[in-house]
């Protein structure tokens, strides 16, 4: 069953009280709740006499929760993502390392602080602050 089939009963974009339901999510994408909407519409516009098959419907529903696990999965890889940055740019605190400056110079010095701004992790050596894709390697330090 496809699912242009109920397109003619929808608004497309609005909400109203006559049971019209949104095709997208206000970020603009189709959403979990957005196919929930198209099943539950597409059950209650179908012809008695032409019913979906229980295959189509297992289909819609497997499809659905497919999406929704991709949705978590990528949201929760995000999330790691971020704390996977923010820990490497508090372990470059302390540690001696080889940089190139914006020049193309090279320097060497010890990262003082770092922090994360826009995915991107910056190190501040001798007060001046690079992003870490400069830092060409890491040297050893006496105690």
């Amino acid at each position: 069953m496809a699912i242009t089939s109920v397109n003619s009963y929808f608004n497309t974009g609005t909400t109203t009280n006559t049971g019209t339901v949104p095709t997208k999510s206000t970020n603009g994408e189709l959403g979990f709740n957005d196919l929930l909407k198209v099943i539950v519409a597409q059950l209650s516009q179908q012809d008695p006499q032409k019913a979906a098959s229980t295959t189509d419907l297992v289909n819609q529903y497997m499809s659905i929760a497919n999406l929704q696990s991709s949705t978590t999965l990528k949201t929760n890889s995000d999330v790691e993502v971020a704390q996977a940055r923010e820990t490497f740019a508090a372990n470059l605190v302390g540690k001696k390392v080889n940089i190139t400056d914006q020049n193309g110079d090279p320097l060497t010095g010890i990262v003082e602080s770092s922090r994360v701004l826009n995915k991107n992790v910056l190190v501040t050596i001798a007060g001046k602050e690079y992003n870490s894709s400069a830092i060409q390697n890491y040297l050893q330090t006496t105690p």
